[in-house]
């Protein structure tokens, strides 16, 4: 990556275990795209791949030091950027998209229309409003482990956190960089280390527990393309 790089706004992604293939053809207007690779993604330790910078993604454990995770380790990026991009303190906004995304459109387009009066925008998830919901159906198909999506459900259960306050999917993120952001990142990522690493689990509730908003951007990823964004298949399909 150029040293000289305008870094004011940045599409990124994370890919561990070799889950994904980058997908290239993105549209790069006024942004710069940078990809967070593990080693057995990027076993030859390439620096560009078309059209992204490659750096190095960290390891990343769970709060009691259990064995690394790869599903953590790409979720760190994603949930704390402030915490782990490279040239964090220059970015003004940043763009998360899975893998398997393909960025149709300039950058600033997005933040135009959906960042105007709020600092964090995100798809709704096309099936359910509900964390409680969502919470039956990973345990339902073990798509975590089941004590741990429990305990985490009770504590919000206790803490009075309705039900059909909204549910997210997490494969698009679009933020300014904000402290009041820093403040949701961070206890988003708390959540995970704590919980579930099911992150959609755990946003709402991080939301409503600071108070804050966020926009919920046109469209939905599972349909594959719509205004914005087209998803391909996983390269390797696994549950995250």
């Amino acid at each position: 990556m150029q040293e000289k790089e305008n870094l004011s706004k940045v599409v990124y992604t994370a890919i561990s275990d070799n889950k994904d293939r980058l997908t290239n053809g993105q549209c790069k207007d006024g942004a710069v795209f940078v990809a967070y690779l593990d080693e057995a993604t990027n076993p030859d330790k390439l620096a560009v791949n078309g059209d992204w910078y490659i750096r190095r993604l960290k390891s990343s454990r769970n709060k009691v030091g259990q064995n690394e995770d790869p599903v953590r380790q790409a979720k760190q990026p994603k949930v704390a950027p402030h915490r782990v991009l490279y040239g964090a303190e220059q970015i003004q906004y940043s763009l998360w998209i899975d893998g398997n995304m393909r960025l149709k459109v300039p950058m600033q387009v997005l933040i135009d229309k959906y960042l105007n009066d709020c600092d964090i925008a995100l798809f709704a998830h096309p099936l359910r409003d509900c964390i409680y919901d969502e919470a039956q159906v990973c345990r339902q198909f073990y798509l975590d482990d089941v004590i741990t999506m429990e305990y985490q459900i009770k504590k919000y259960e206790r803490e009075n956190y309705p039900k059909h306050n909204g549910l997210i999917d997490g494969s698009i993120i679009l933020r300014r960089h904000t402290k009041e952001v820093e403040e949701i990142n961070d206890l988003w990522w708390k959540e995970i280390m704590n919980g579930s690493r099911r992150d959609q689990l755990s946003f709402n509730y991080v939301m409503w527990k600071l108070g804050r908003k966020y926009k919920v951007i046109d469209g939905f990823n599972h349909v594959k393309t719509n205004e914005y964004f087209e998803a391909t298949n996983h390269f390797r399909e696994k549950n995250l």
